[in-house]
């Protein structure tokens, strides 16, 4: 793949850009013969919109007229840095805390998926300066202590907890599945659960309870006995049933390789990748919400951007004789040639009414979060933080808490203004707020804000010996539905999805948000890429196509993939 400079990729994509920061161009235009002068909306206005509207104003041409539609007076949607005033036991200043996701994964050496490279190719229009934290050890709660997890922990200290001592028949099994090599060759023809998975690879259930619920409640908020391992575990998934790769080889999806390719083409984007870094990545003092900040500033210089606030829509329909889709809001209604709706699932159904109605059947979780600043350093074991396995009994674990993260150690650059001390981040929820089956089982409703702080207090004092009266500030926020959830049926409800979109729309709706594919933040950046593509290729796609069908597998040399050269792992 060859690989072309910043400036030749500018000069090759368009006439001079339009805006510039300090001196570096953010965006270029694309020539008027690919799509000029259309109208093109984005519904949503968090992280996957406002990437995908800046995407679009950097690719489509000046003519081309870009509106986003955000139902708030706030962009950046779940990414929030608060900067609070605090006065603790006379210890005064301000502290920054993420209320919401706290960094981004660096995917290094990752070879599966590469959602980093559009927030490499951001950061380098933008402007913005990435701090990669070193890495630190992270920890299980299980039964009723933090336990060190590899590879900080040697195999000694594993031997000694029963976390991993209850998972050695899992393991074994999984060895001899590997050598037998008899789940390879060919998929399960069910779509299972996480948790039914690998009761089939490793022959018991443990090593899902004590290990895999942990990683998966990080990252879901959700239950193994219900998430689909096809949709969920991708990478770890394929290569239990692919032949192995050969040495110096990877597996590698074929659509990767084809987004691989594209941004490829920029070799500063590539160098970004290839640096050495740790696992994490985030702003420093900056805070996780420079990033939407930045994308909205370089938005709001644009004369073809429209960024309508308090604006929800109420409405989207096809109008098949214009081919055109109509956005009606709370005040007018408006065609547009494309329309990329960042929404999530259910308020996608609310605004089309009957004609999606399969994504209806998509569920969300939401997490209780609980920020804690103590006027005090060093109040926990140094690391990233710890989560909590499915596996601790409702009784162990009664604020139904799914993981602490020790974020004074993870982002130790502090402001001017900001004292030292202790920060914590605990989440609570998840499945575990959610009712399922019978209704006299139904989960009680999640907790106050206030509640919420009094259950995590309860919780740092059992779990770090923090007593519960310590004086800290802290302050609690509720975010309704902000995880999907990929349940089993996943990939089956997409098909009807995409046939439905298709069918609906024409291929002028196109979809992207973690409803339908990537969760997180570096996956909704990867989402708005995909849109922003099928825009600017004037392609009618619904968004899904990716997310519809089991991908086909290439086996790619090391050497041909051009942002994974320094540290490759499997």
């Amino acid at each position: 793949m060859a690989l072309l400079s910043r400036a030749a990729a500018a000069a090759r994509r368009a006439p001079p850009p339009l805006i510039s920061r300090g001196g570096r161009q953010i965006r270029g235009h694309a020539s008027e013969q690919h799509g000029g002068g259309r109208q093109v909306a984005v519904v949503g206005g968090g992280l996957t919109g406002l990437t995908t509207a800046y995407l679009l104003a950097k690719q489509l041409p000046a003519s081309a007229r870009i509106t986003l539609y955000e139902s708030s007076d706030r962009l950046g949607g779940w990414i929030r840095t608060d900067r609070v005033r605090v006065n603790v036991n006379g210890t005064r200043g301000v502290v920054p805390f993420e209320r919401g996701p706290r960094t981004l994964s660096s995917l290094r050496g990752n070879t599966w998926r590469y959602d980093d490279l559009v927030l490499y190719e951001l950061m380098l229009d933008l402007g913005l300066k990435p701090a990669y934290p070193k890495d630190l050890p992270r920890y299980l709660y299980y039964p009723d202590h933090l336990v060190k997890m590899p590879p900080d922990a040697s195999v000694f200290d594993c031997l000694r907890e029963p976390l991993f001592r209850e998972c050695i028949w899992g393991a074994l099994g999984t060895a001899a599945s590997f050598f037998t090599g008899r789940h390879r060759g060919a998929l399960p023809a069910e779509d299972l659960s996480v948790a039914d998975w690998l009761r089939l690879v490793t022959g018991e259930g443990t090593v899902g309870r004590n290990l895999v619920s942990a990683m998966i409640h990080g990252i879901y908020g959700g239950d193994i006995e219900r998430l689909s391992a096809r949709s969920v575990l991708d990478r770890m998934y394929y290569n239990v049933h692919l032949p192995p790769a050969l040495s110096g080889r990877r597996h590698v999806p074929a659509h990767e390789l084809a987004f691989v390719e594209r941004m490829a083409q920029d070799e500063m984007v590539c160098a970004a990748a290839n640096r050495p870094k740790g696992s994490l990545i985030h702003f420093g003092a900056q805070g996780m919400e420079a990033l939407p900040k930045a994308l909205e500033d370089a938005l709001a210089g644009q004369s073809n951007v429209t960024i309508r606030r308090q604006t929800p829509v109420t409405n989207i329909s096809y109008l098949e004789q214009e081919d055109k889709v109509q956005v009606t809001s709370k005040d007018q209604s408006q065609l547009y040639d494309h329309v990329v709706s960042t929404s999530s699932s259910d308020e996608l159904v609310k605004s089309t009414g009957d004609t999606l109605s399969t994504l209806a059947d998509i569920e969300s979780v939401s997490i209780m979060t609980v920020n804690l600043w103590y006027p005090i350093e060093n109040m926990k074991p140094p690391g990233f933080g710890y989560l909590i396995p499915h596996a601790v009994p409702a009784a162990q674990n009664p604020e139904r808490a799914l993981g602490v993260f020790f974020d004074s150690d993870v982002i130790s650059e502090r402001g001017p203004d900001e004292p030292a001390g202790t920060k914590l981040f605990v989440l609570m929820g998840g499945h575990y707020y959610k009712s399922h089956g019978d209704a006299a089982a139904a989960a009680p409703p999640p907790p106050s804000e206030d509640e919420a702080i009094a259950q995590a207090r309860s919780l740092l004092e059992r779990h770090l010996g923090i007593p519960r009266g310590t004086p800290c500030h802290a302050m609690a926020r509720l975010a309704r539905g902000c995880i999907p959830q990929h349940n089993v049926g996943h990939g089956a409800m997409l098909r009807r999805a995409d046939e439905q979109l298709t069918a609906a729309f024409g291929g002028r709706l196109t979809v992207a948000n973690g409803s339908y594919g990537r969760v997180g933040a570096m996956g909704a950046l990867r989402n708005a890429h995909g849109a922003a593509h099928a825009v600017v290729s004037g392609h009618k796609s619904s968004g899904l196509e990716d997310f519809t069908r089991d991908p086909v597998i290439a086996d790619v040399p090391i050497t041909e993939i051009p942002c994974r050269q320094p540290q490759i792992t499997r």
